[in-house]
Protein backbone atom coordinates (compact mmCIF):
# COMPACT_ATOMS: atom_id res chain seq x y z
CA UNK A 1 0.00 0.00 0.00
CA UNK A 2 2.79 2.35 0.90
CA UNK A 3 4.47 1.51 -2.34
CA UNK A 4 1.35 2.53 -4.30
CA UNK A 5 1.11 5.84 -2.43
CA UNK A 6 4.76 6.60 -3.15
CA UNK A 7 4.22 5.76 -6.81
CA UNK A 8 1.21 8.08 -7.06
CA UNK A 9 3.12 10.83 -5.26
CA UNK A 10 5.91 10.61 -7.81
CA UNK A 11 3.45 10.85 -10.69
CA UNK A 12 1.80 13.92 -9.16
CA UNK A 13 5.20 15.56 -8.68
CA UNK A 14 6.13 14.97 -12.32
CA UNK A 15 2.80 16.40 -13.51
CA UNK A 16 3.30 19.44 -11.27
CA UNK A 17 6.80 20.03 -12.59
CA UNK A 18 5.59 19.62 -16.16
CA UNK A 19 2.78 22.09 -15.54
CA UNK A 20 5.18 24.58 -13.95
CA UNK A 21 7.58 24.21 -16.86
CA UNK A 22 4.79 24.77 -19.38
CA UNK A 23 3.65 27.84 -17.45
CA UNK A 24 7.20 29.19 -17.50
CA UNK A 25 7.42 28.63 -21.25
CA UNK A 26 4.11 30.36 -21.77
CA UNK A 27 5.24 33.24 -19.58
CA UNK A 28 8.50 33.54 -21.48
CA UNK A 29 6.66 33.40 -24.77
CA UNK A 30 4.19 36.00 -23.58
CA UNK A 31 6.97 38.23 -22.26
CA UNK A 32 8.98 37.78 -25.44
CA UNK A 33 5.96 38.62 -27.53
CA UNK A 34 5.37 41.79 -25.54
CA UNK A 35 9.02 42.83 -25.92
CA UNK A 36 8.85 42.12 -29.64
CA UNK A 37 5.65 44.11 -29.99
CA UNK A 38 7.24 46.99 -28.07
CA UNK A 39 10.16 47.19 -30.47
CA UNK A 40 7.83 46.81 -33.44
CA UNK A 41 5.63 49.74 -32.35
CA UNK A 42 8.68 51.86 -31.44
CA UNK A 43 10.08 51.47 -34.95
CA UNK A 44 6.67 51.86 -36.56
CA UNK A 45 6.04 55.13 -34.72
CA UNK A 46 9.06 56.80 -36.36
CA UNK A 47 7.74 55.83 -39.80
CA UNK A 48 4.08 56.60 -39.12
CA UNK A 49 4.78 59.69 -37.00
CA UNK A 50 2.10 58.35 -34.66
CA UNK A 51 2.23 58.85 -30.90
CA UNK A 52 -0.35 56.07 -30.61
CA UNK A 53 2.26 53.63 -31.92
CA UNK A 54 4.79 55.06 -29.47
CA UNK A 55 2.29 54.70 -26.60
CA UNK A 56 1.73 51.06 -27.63
CA UNK A 57 5.48 50.49 -27.56
CA UNK A 58 5.59 51.74 -23.95
CA UNK A 59 2.46 49.75 -22.99
CA UNK A 60 3.89 46.44 -24.17
CA UNK A 61 7.27 46.98 -22.47
CA UNK A 62 7.59 49.90 -20.02
CA UNK A 63 11.29 49.03 -19.62
CA UNK A 64 12.16 49.49 -23.29
CA UNK A 65 14.30 52.65 -23.68
CA UNK A 66 13.66 52.67 -27.45
CA UNK A 67 9.95 53.15 -26.78
CA UNK A 68 10.57 56.37 -24.85
CA UNK A 69 13.22 57.52 -27.35
CA UNK A 70 10.77 57.07 -30.22
CA UNK A 71 8.10 59.07 -28.46
CA UNK A 72 10.69 61.71 -27.59
CA UNK A 73 11.59 62.09 -31.28
CA UNK A 74 7.92 62.54 -32.15
CA UNK A 75 7.53 65.19 -29.49
CA UNK A 76 10.64 66.96 -30.77
CA UNK A 77 9.09 67.10 -34.23
CA UNK A 78 5.90 68.62 -32.82
CA UNK A 79 7.99 71.10 -30.76
CA UNK A 80 6.81 69.74 -27.41
CA UNK A 81 10.31 70.12 -26.09
CA UNK A 82 9.63 69.69 -22.35
CA UNK A 83 7.78 66.40 -22.99
CA UNK A 84 10.61 65.27 -25.26
CA UNK A 85 13.14 65.98 -22.49
CA UNK A 86 11.06 63.85 -20.08
CA UNK A 87 11.05 60.93 -22.52
CA UNK A 88 14.78 61.08 -23.21
CA UNK A 89 15.60 61.41 -19.50
CA UNK A 90 13.56 58.27 -18.84
CA UNK A 91 15.31 56.51 -21.74
CA UNK A 92 18.81 57.25 -20.42
CA UNK A 93 17.81 55.96 -16.98
CA UNK A 94 16.91 52.66 -18.61
CA UNK A 95 20.06 52.57 -20.77
CA UNK A 96 22.59 54.93 -19.28
CA UNK A 97 25.55 53.87 -21.44
CA UNK A 98 23.89 54.64 -24.79
CA UNK A 99 25.64 57.76 -26.12
CA UNK A 100 22.98 58.28 -28.82
CA UNK A 101 20.25 58.63 -26.18
CA UNK A 102 22.37 61.24 -24.39
CA UNK A 103 22.83 63.09 -27.68
CA UNK A 104 19.08 63.19 -28.22
CA UNK A 105 18.55 64.38 -24.67
CA UNK A 106 21.11 67.14 -25.26
CA UNK A 107 19.39 68.20 -28.46
CA UNK A 108 16.00 68.36 -26.72
CA UNK A 109 17.51 70.43 -23.90
CA UNK A 110 18.98 72.86 -26.45
CA UNK A 111 15.49 73.32 -27.91
CA UNK A 112 14.30 74.05 -24.38
CA UNK A 113 17.14 76.65 -24.04
CA UNK A 114 18.61 74.70 -21.10
CA UNK A 115 22.16 75.00 -22.43
CA UNK A 116 23.99 74.02 -19.24
CA UNK A 117 22.09 70.73 -18.98
CA UNK A 118 22.51 70.18 -22.72
CA UNK A 119 26.26 70.64 -22.40
CA UNK A 120 26.35 68.04 -19.61
CA UNK A 121 24.40 65.60 -21.80
CA UNK A 122 26.73 66.15 -24.75
CA UNK A 123 29.78 65.77 -22.48
CA UNK A 124 28.41 62.47 -21.19
CA UNK A 125 27.98 61.32 -24.79
CA UNK A 126 31.63 62.23 -25.46
CA UNK A 127 32.78 60.14 -22.50
CA UNK A 128 30.70 57.18 -23.65
CA UNK A 129 31.80 57.43 -27.31
CA UNK A 130 35.23 59.13 -27.45
CA UNK A 131 35.89 57.88 -31.01
CA UNK A 132 32.64 59.22 -32.46
CA UNK A 133 32.38 62.66 -34.05
CA UNK A 134 28.72 63.45 -33.30
CA UNK A 135 29.04 64.44 -29.61
CA UNK A 136 31.80 66.93 -30.38
CA UNK A 137 29.91 68.21 -33.40
CA UNK A 138 26.68 68.85 -31.49
CA UNK A 139 28.53 70.48 -28.60
CA UNK A 140 30.33 72.73 -31.07
CA UNK A 141 27.15 73.68 -32.90
CA UNK A 142 25.45 74.62 -29.63
CA UNK A 143 28.41 76.78 -28.58
CA UNK A 144 28.47 78.38 -32.02
CA UNK A 145 24.81 79.39 -31.63
CA UNK A 146 25.80 80.90 -28.27
CA UNK A 147 28.54 82.90 -30.09
CA UNK A 148 31.28 81.20 -28.13
CA UNK A 149 33.22 80.73 -31.34
CA UNK A 150 36.69 79.88 -30.08
CA UNK A 151 35.46 77.09 -27.81
CA UNK A 152 32.93 75.96 -30.42
CA UNK A 153 35.57 75.35 -33.06
CA UNK A 154 37.70 73.38 -30.60
CA UNK A 155 34.91 70.83 -30.51
CA UNK A 156 34.08 71.14 -34.21
CA UNK A 157 37.68 70.63 -35.30
CA UNK A 158 37.88 67.61 -33.00
CA UNK A 159 34.74 66.24 -34.67
CA UNK A 160 36.34 66.74 -38.08
CA UNK A 161 39.46 64.88 -36.94
CA UNK A 162 37.29 61.94 -35.90
CA UNK A 163 35.27 61.99 -39.14
CA UNK A 164 37.02 63.69 -42.05
CA UNK A 165 33.84 63.47 -44.14
CA UNK A 166 32.39 66.38 -42.14
CA UNK A 167 35.46 68.60 -42.68
CA UNK A 168 33.82 70.53 -45.55
CA UNK A 169 30.82 71.27 -43.30
CA UNK A 170 33.11 72.57 -40.54
CA UNK A 171 35.04 74.67 -43.06
CA UNK A 172 31.74 76.11 -44.32
CA UNK A 173 30.77 77.06 -40.77
CA UNK A 174 34.16 78.70 -40.25
CA UNK A 175 33.90 80.65 -43.50
CA UNK A 176 30.45 81.88 -42.42
CA UNK A 177 31.88 83.09 -39.13
CA UNK A 178 35.06 84.56 -40.66
CA UNK A 179 34.17 85.67 -44.21
CA UNK A 180 37.12 86.62 -46.45
CA UNK A 181 39.60 85.73 -43.69
CA UNK A 182 41.34 82.47 -44.71
CA UNK A 183 43.82 82.66 -41.82
CA UNK A 184 40.99 82.80 -39.28
CA UNK A 185 39.20 79.94 -41.04
CA UNK A 186 42.33 77.81 -41.00
CA UNK A 187 43.01 78.66 -37.36
CA UNK A 188 39.44 77.70 -36.45
CA UNK A 189 39.49 74.24 -38.04
CA UNK A 190 43.18 73.51 -37.29
CA UNK A 191 43.82 70.74 -39.85
CA UNK A 192 46.51 68.41 -38.51
CA UNK A 193 46.43 65.22 -40.58
CA UNK A 194 47.45 65.02 -44.22
CA UNK A 195 43.88 64.20 -45.28
CA UNK A 196 42.54 67.16 -43.30
CA UNK A 197 45.08 69.44 -44.93
CA UNK A 198 44.09 68.11 -48.36
CA UNK A 199 40.41 68.84 -47.69
CA UNK A 200 41.26 72.32 -46.42
CA UNK A 201 43.46 73.04 -49.45
CA UNK A 202 40.75 71.93 -51.90
CA UNK A 203 38.18 74.04 -50.06
CA UNK A 204 40.43 77.10 -50.13
CA UNK A 205 41.15 76.66 -53.84
CA UNK A 206 37.43 76.24 -54.58
CA UNK A 207 36.58 79.57 -52.92
CA UNK A 208 39.68 81.43 -54.10
CA UNK A 209 41.22 81.52 -50.63
CA UNK A 210 44.84 80.86 -49.71
CA UNK A 211 47.20 81.08 -46.75
CA UNK A 212 50.96 80.74 -46.53
CA UNK A 213 50.64 77.48 -44.59
CA UNK A 214 48.29 75.95 -47.17
CA UNK A 215 50.63 76.98 -49.97
CA UNK A 216 53.57 75.55 -48.01
CA UNK A 217 51.66 72.27 -47.65
CA UNK A 218 50.95 72.14 -51.40
CA UNK A 219 54.62 72.77 -52.18
CA UNK A 220 56.02 70.56 -49.42
CA UNK A 221 57.02 66.92 -49.14
CA UNK A 222 53.84 65.60 -47.50
CA UNK A 223 52.12 65.26 -50.89
CA UNK A 224 53.08 62.75 -53.56
CA UNK A 225 53.65 63.93 -57.12
CA UNK A 226 50.31 62.33 -58.03
CA UNK A 227 48.52 64.35 -55.34
CA UNK A 228 50.30 67.50 -56.51
CA UNK A 229 49.20 66.85 -60.09
CA UNK A 230 45.58 66.77 -58.91
CA UNK A 231 45.98 70.08 -57.08
CA UNK A 232 47.80 71.62 -60.06
CA UNK A 233 44.93 70.75 -62.39
CA UNK A 234 42.40 72.08 -59.87
CA UNK A 235 44.32 75.34 -59.42
CA UNK A 236 44.42 75.84 -63.19
CA UNK A 237 40.70 75.11 -63.47
CA UNK A 238 39.99 77.64 -60.71
CA UNK A 239 42.10 80.22 -62.58
CA UNK A 240 45.08 80.27 -60.23
CA UNK A 241 47.88 79.29 -62.64
CA UNK A 242 50.64 81.13 -60.77
CA UNK A 243 50.20 79.04 -57.63
CA UNK A 244 49.75 75.95 -59.82
CA UNK A 245 53.10 76.64 -61.45
CA UNK A 246 54.78 77.15 -58.07
CA UNK A 247 53.45 73.76 -56.91
CA UNK A 248 54.48 72.12 -60.18
CA UNK A 249 58.05 73.35 -59.75
CA UNK A 250 58.29 71.48 -56.43
CA UNK A 251 57.68 68.10 -58.05
CA UNK A 252 60.60 65.71 -58.43
CA UNK A 253 62.04 67.54 -61.42
CA UNK A 254 65.73 67.47 -62.37
CA UNK A 255 67.60 70.09 -60.35
CA UNK A 256 68.60 71.96 -63.51
CA UNK A 257 64.93 72.46 -64.38
CA UNK A 258 63.60 73.69 -61.02
CA UNK A 259 64.51 77.30 -61.75
CA UNK A 260 61.58 79.69 -62.12
CA UNK A 261 63.49 82.71 -63.41
CA UNK A 262 62.52 85.00 -66.27
CA UNK A 263 65.25 83.84 -68.65
CA UNK A 264 63.53 80.93 -70.40
CA UNK A 265 59.88 80.24 -69.72
CA UNK A 266 59.89 76.89 -71.54
CA UNK A 267 60.41 73.73 -69.51
CA UNK A 268 62.84 71.26 -71.11
CA UNK A 269 62.84 73.01 -74.48
CA UNK A 270 65.39 70.54 -75.81
CA UNK A 271 63.46 67.42 -74.74
CA UNK A 272 66.49 66.26 -72.78
CA UNK A 273 64.66 65.18 -69.64
CA UNK A 274 61.12 64.29 -70.67
CA UNK A 275 60.19 60.65 -70.07
CA UNK A 276 56.42 60.77 -70.57
CA UNK A 277 53.56 63.16 -71.15
CA UNK A 278 53.00 65.57 -68.23
CA UNK A 279 49.23 65.91 -67.97
CA UNK A 280 49.22 67.93 -64.75
CA UNK A 281 49.13 71.20 -66.67
CA UNK A 282 52.79 72.15 -67.13
CA UNK A 283 55.62 70.44 -68.94
CA UNK A 284 55.26 68.83 -72.34
CA UNK A 285 51.96 67.11 -73.06
CA UNK A 286 52.20 64.58 -75.86
CA UNK A 287 49.07 63.50 -77.72
CA UNK A 288 49.59 59.75 -78.09
CA UNK A 289 46.00 59.27 -79.33
CA UNK A 290 46.37 61.34 -82.48
CA UNK A 291 45.31 59.31 -85.53
CA UNK A 292 47.77 58.20 -88.23
CA UNK A 293 50.83 59.56 -86.42
CA UNK A 294 53.73 58.42 -84.25
CA UNK A 295 55.38 60.74 -81.70
CA UNK A 296 58.59 59.80 -79.95
CA UNK A 297 61.79 61.14 -78.40
CA UNK A 298 64.68 60.75 -80.84
CA UNK A 299 67.94 59.86 -79.09
CA UNK A 300 70.00 59.97 -82.28
CA UNK A 301 69.04 63.29 -83.88
CA UNK A 302 69.20 66.73 -82.23
CA UNK A 303 69.83 70.41 -82.94
CA UNK A 304 71.76 70.76 -79.67
CA UNK A 305 72.12 68.37 -76.74
CA UNK A 306 71.41 64.71 -77.34
CA UNK A 307 67.68 64.46 -78.10
CA UNK A 308 64.84 65.97 -80.08
CA UNK A 309 61.15 65.21 -80.60
CA UNK A 310 60.21 63.30 -83.76
CA UNK A 311 56.77 63.13 -85.41
CA UNK A 312 55.86 60.79 -88.25
CA UNK A 313 52.71 61.59 -90.27
CA UNK A 314 51.06 58.72 -92.13
CA UNK A 315 47.60 59.74 -93.33
CA UNK A 316 44.54 61.54 -92.04
CA UNK A 317 46.04 63.24 -89.00
CA UNK A 318 43.36 65.41 -87.36
CA UNK A 319 43.77 69.10 -88.11
CA UNK A 320 43.67 71.51 -85.18
CA UNK A 321 44.54 68.82 -82.64
CA UNK A 322 47.56 69.53 -80.46
CA UNK A 323 50.43 67.18 -81.24
CA UNK A 324 52.55 68.45 -78.38
CA UNK A 325 51.81 71.39 -76.09
CA UNK A 326 53.06 73.17 -73.01
CA UNK A 327 51.44 75.76 -70.75
CA UNK A 328 53.79 78.56 -69.70
CA UNK A 329 53.53 81.35 -67.13
CA UNK A 330 54.09 84.84 -68.52
CA UNK A 331 53.95 88.43 -67.33
CA UNK A 332 50.95 90.41 -68.56
CA UNK A 333 51.37 93.09 -71.25
CA UNK A 334 54.96 92.19 -72.12
CA UNK A 335 56.88 91.41 -75.30
CA UNK A 336 58.16 87.84 -75.77
CA UNK A 337 60.16 85.95 -78.39
CA UNK A 338 59.63 82.25 -79.03
CA UNK A 339 62.35 80.41 -80.94
CA UNK A 340 62.65 76.78 -81.95
CA UNK A 341 64.30 74.61 -84.57
CA UNK A 342 62.69 72.25 -87.12
CA UNK A 343 64.05 69.57 -89.44
CA UNK A 344 62.11 67.66 -92.10
CA UNK A 345 63.40 65.50 -94.93
CA UNK A 346 59.94 65.51 -96.51
CA UNK A 347 56.41 66.80 -95.76
CA UNK A 348 53.51 66.55 -98.18
CA UNK A 349 50.04 67.97 -97.45
CA UNK A 350 47.61 70.79 -97.98
CA UNK A 351 47.57 71.26 -94.20
CA UNK A 352 51.14 71.43 -92.91
CA UNK A 353 52.27 71.59 -89.25
CA UNK A 354 52.27 74.96 -87.45
CA UNK A 355 53.29 76.24 -84.02
CA UNK A 356 50.67 78.34 -82.20
CA UNK A 357 50.81 80.52 -79.09
CA UNK A 358 47.35 80.98 -77.51
CA UNK A 359 46.37 82.92 -74.41
CA UNK A 360 45.69 80.45 -71.65
CA UNK A 361 42.22 81.57 -70.56
CA UNK A 362 40.57 83.37 -73.46
CA UNK A 363 42.35 81.25 -76.09
CA UNK A 364 42.93 84.36 -78.18
CA UNK A 365 45.92 83.84 -80.45
CA UNK A 366 49.17 85.62 -79.58
CA UNK A 367 51.17 84.24 -82.52
CA UNK A 368 51.24 81.57 -85.21
CA UNK A 369 54.14 80.34 -87.32
CA UNK A 370 54.09 79.94 -91.07
CA UNK A 371 53.38 76.38 -92.23
CA UNK A 372 56.41 74.18 -91.57
CA UNK A 373 57.70 72.73 -94.83
CA UNK A 374 60.46 70.29 -95.74
CA UNK A 375 63.90 71.59 -94.82
CA UNK A 376 65.95 69.19 -96.97
CA UNK A 377 67.10 67.37 -93.84
CA UNK A 378 68.74 70.39 -92.21
CA UNK A 379 67.83 72.31 -89.07
CA UNK A 380 66.05 75.62 -89.60
CA UNK A 381 65.42 78.19 -86.84
CA UNK A 382 61.96 79.75 -86.46
CA UNK A 383 61.19 82.94 -84.52
CA UNK A 384 57.82 84.23 -83.29
CA UNK A 385 57.44 87.64 -81.58
CA UNK A 386 54.27 88.51 -79.67
CA UNK A 387 52.88 90.72 -76.91
CA UNK A 388 50.77 89.33 -74.07
CA UNK A 389 47.53 90.82 -72.79
CA UNK A 390 46.31 90.87 -69.19
CA UNK A 391 46.54 87.08 -68.90
CA UNK A 392 49.37 85.31 -67.13
CA UNK A 393 49.51 82.03 -69.05
CA UNK A 394 49.86 80.91 -72.64
CA UNK A 395 49.66 77.56 -74.40
CA UNK A 396 52.37 76.76 -76.92
CA UNK A 397 51.45 73.92 -79.23
CA UNK A 398 52.48 72.11 -82.37
CA UNK A 399 49.47 71.12 -84.44
CA UNK A 400 48.34 70.70 -88.02
CA UNK A 401 46.75 73.53 -89.99
CA UNK A 402 43.29 72.98 -91.43
CA UNK A 403 42.85 72.13 -95.10
CA UNK A 404 40.78 73.85 -97.78
CA UNK A 405 39.74 70.55 -99.33
CA UNK A 406 38.87 67.08 -98.04
CA UNK A 407 40.23 64.49 -97.77
CA UNK A 408 43.54 66.02 -96.81
CA UNK A 409 46.12 63.50 -95.64
CA UNK A 410 49.64 64.37 -94.53
CA UNK A 411 52.77 62.28 -95.04
CA UNK A 412 56.35 62.76 -93.92
CA UNK A 413 58.50 63.33 -90.87
CA UNK A 414 59.26 66.31 -88.65
CA UNK A 415 61.76 66.84 -85.83
CA UNK A 416 61.59 69.81 -83.42
CA UNK A 417 64.15 70.97 -80.86
CA UNK A 418 65.48 73.90 -78.81
CA UNK A 419 62.26 75.66 -77.79
CA UNK A 420 63.02 78.90 -75.96
CA UNK A 421 60.73 81.69 -74.76
CA UNK A 422 62.27 84.90 -73.45
CA UNK A 423 61.08 88.38 -72.60
CA UNK A 424 62.16 91.10 -75.04
CA UNK A 425 61.71 94.19 -72.90
CA UNK A 426 58.90 96.71 -72.61
CA UNK A 427 56.17 96.84 -75.30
Amino acid sequence: MNHVNKSNSGIYTRYFLMFAYLCALLLLAFTGARVGLSYYYAEASELSNSETDAANAIFYDPANPEAYASRGLLRLRSERFADAVDDFQYAVKLREFDFLLWLRLGHALVKLNDFDAAGEAYFTAMLLAPEYAQPNKYMGLMLLDLERNEKAFRYLSKAAELDELIYPEILQLARKQYPNDPSAIENAVKPSTIEAKKVTARYFIKYNLMTDSVKTFLKGNELSDGDKDGFIRYLIRKENPLTAHEVWLTKKLPASLRSNDDDNRIFDGGFENITESDDSGFGWRINKKLSDSAIAIDNKLSRTGSRSLHVKFAGRVEAGKEIISQMVVLKPNQNYRLTFAVLSPELTSGGLPIVIVNAGKSESRFAQSAPIMRTDNRWVNVTLDFTTNDETTALISLSRASCDTQPCPIFGELSVDDFSLKQRGQP
